[in-house]
């Protein structure tokens, strides 16, 4: 939606749209901001930022494939709106159904230095031809900011030209 003010969570800015519901994860030790999540009629999409020169989407989206179906789900990438997206069904918990898991549709997209991941669950996963695509649209208007919580100490690892992969762009609480 254009003209549309942006939730500023540091790393990530969010489209504040009507009946859009804005949820912040924490975790780990010390306790940060992980994620951010927008709900959306039954429609959740969880995103992440991740910083580093070799996290690009097609490697990401390959190593997510495998794992899935190393785990004995299933998963596949398709053609959405926006790219290349991934379509899986996880594996239920032991004793269960093989074929009960959860399925999730995984949307990315990437820029300099850069990438975003969506994570979503609810009606968004699989939408047909008369039902609107929020997920992906609420997902191609988050603006990520690479810069956000770098630190500028020099590290061995980084004069050795070693760089982390899958480095979280931290988020913060909103003003």
């Amino acid at each position: 939606m254009p003209g549309t003010d942006l939730l500023d969570l540091g790393g990530l800015r969010l489209p504040q749209w009507p009946d859009t519901e804005i949820r912040l994860e924490s975790g780990g030790v010390p306790a940060r901001l992980l994620a951010a999540t927008a709900l959306h009629e039954g429609t959740v999409l969880q995103l992440q930022a991740y910083r580093g020169t070799s996290a690009q989407w097609a490697t990401v989206r390959a190593e997510f494939i495998d794992g899935v179906r190393e785990q004995g789900g299933t998963a596949r990438e398709r053609t959405g709106p926006h790219g290349v997206e991934i379509r899986c069904t996880l594996p239920a918990d032991s004793g269960e159904d093989p074929e009960a898991g959860p399925d999730l549709r995984v949307l990315g997209r990437e820029g300099p230095g850069w990438l975003l991941r969506g994570t979503v669950t609810g009606p968004d996963i699989d939408p047909g031809p008369d039902h609107e695509d929020w997920a992906a649209d609420y997902f191609a208007e988050v603006v990520v900011v690479p810069g956000f919580g770098r630190r500028r100490a020099v590290s061995l690892a980084a004069a050795w030209g070693r760089v982390r992969t899958a480095e979280p762009i931290p988020l913060r609480f909103p003003a």
